[in-house]
């Protein structure tokens, strides 16, 4: 998978919750996960065993309201200890 084709799934969740005319913040999006895609990856794919994948979790959480709060603060604040992603701890 290309780099520009992998950075498409972040800029693409970026758009899901916001109002119209807000369309820039896709792009910031993009920017932010470039701080992400150190560890898991630009495919989003993760590091087995260290850096969980981004993949179908976050589709999941960005439908709820207490989903994409906790991806906000999972960008913001990060995430540490055991975690449970697609049924892998």
């Amino acid at each position: 998978m290309s780099m520009r084709r992998a950075m498409v799934l972040p800029a693409a969740l970026a758009t899901l919750a916001l109002p119209a005319g807000m369309a820039s913040a896709a792009a910031d999006g993009a920017k932010v996960y470039q701080r992400c895609a150190a560890c898991h990856l630009p495919t989003g794919k993760g590091v087995p065993g260290a850096f969980p994948p981004l993949q179908s979790d976050v589709r999941a959480l960005a439908g709820t309201v207490a989903g994409r709060r906790y991806l906000a603060l999972a960008v913001t604040r990060g995430l540490s200890g055991p975690l449970t992603v697609e049924g892998k701890t």
